[in-house]
């Protein structure tokens, strides 16, 4: 599969051990790679892209909390909306999780 990572397998046992879910595993949970995939533009913005509009994770779960206007391709919010509604029912550790998947998606 072109433009994705595979994660070592000892670090996603790592995650599973203490309780959490690999970043890209919460990705797809919660639906944003429906749209949103590592580093290429589709239907929404690519995580590279969205990882470089935010400096911290609270500033992205921010926007996730439906508490801060888009930063990026803000004249595509619209179809976002729903997601970002979804977003907000989640609860903060969830936030939190999907706010570090995108993040670590910023190129070094």
């Amino acid at each position: 599969m072109r433009g994705t990572t595979t994660l070592p397998a000892a670090l996603v046992a790592a995650w599973l051990l203490v309780g959490c879910e690999a970043p890209d595993t919460v990705l797809a949970k919660h639906g944003c790679s429906s749209c949103h995939t590592p580093s290429t533009e589709g239907l929404g913005p690519s995580l590279r892209l969205i990882s470089t509009h935010y400096s911290s994770r609270e500033e992205l779960v921010q926007f996730l909390e439906g508490k801060s206007a888009p930063r990026v391709a803000p004249e595509g919010f619209e179809a976002m909306k729903p997601m970002v509604e979804m977003t907000r029912t989640l609860t903060s550790e969830e936030r939190v999780r999907i706010a570090e998947a995108i993040l670590r998606h910023r190129a070094k």
